[in-house]
């Protein structure tokens, strides 16, 4: 069993094979030859018993067989998924089957898939963010603080636990800000 990769949606895949004269072990041409495609373990396929031959042999060289398949949702590949690709051949009145794997990969999210989610993750799933990283900064602008004296003191997501501290410096001219709980 060969292993022929991981894929995304759209692809296509190769699909190689190669025959022999089973009584010289000699490349040979086979009186037929198909692949089929089966999905994880199941037993019906996506591709079934599809002929080989009208492309091949590859390059003319004697007894090597090559398709290509793309791999569309249409055709009811899906990301995430492996799949048994079973290639059967006939050469001398001889059968013999050998078989590939190969995967379609989970999707890859998009830079604004990416951007999209860091917006809109709410903030009390992240853990063990650093004193000054931009979720403590943007802390102060959407969470609860207060000033205590010279203490400004930014809370957590639950408004109860402290984030961070500062000291502040006042001016008597200036009228004080106290503190803000956004809704």
């Amino acid at each position: 069993m060969a292993y022929l990769g991981t894929w995304q949606i759209d692809d296509h895949l190769p699909i190689p094979a190669t025959t022999h004269r089973f009584s010289t072990g000699a490349a040979y041409a086979p009186s037929a030859i198909t692949y089929s495609i089966y999905e994880d373990a199941t037993t019906t396929g996506l591709d079934e018993d599809v002929d080989m031959v009208p492309a091949s042999p590859f390059d003319s060289v004697v007894g090597l067989y090559y398709a290509r398949r793309q791999l569309t949702a249409a055709a009811g590949f899906e990301v995430s998924k492996n799949y048994l690709v079973v290639i059967k051949a006939t050469v001398d009145s001889v059968a013999a089957i050998t078989t590939h794997t190969f995967q379609i990969a989970a999707a890859v999210p998009t830079a604004i898939q990416n951007a999209d989610a860091l917006l809109v993750r709410d903030w009390t799933s992240v853990t063990g963010e650093a004193a000054r990283s931009a979720l403590n900064a943007l802390r102060f602008l959407r969470n609860k603080w207060s000033i205590a004296g010279t203490t400004l003191t930014v809370t957590e997501e639950d408004d109860a636990t402290s984030a961070w501290t500062a000291t502040l410096s006042s001016t008597a001219e200036a009228n004080p800000v106290t503190g803000s709980d956004p809704a």
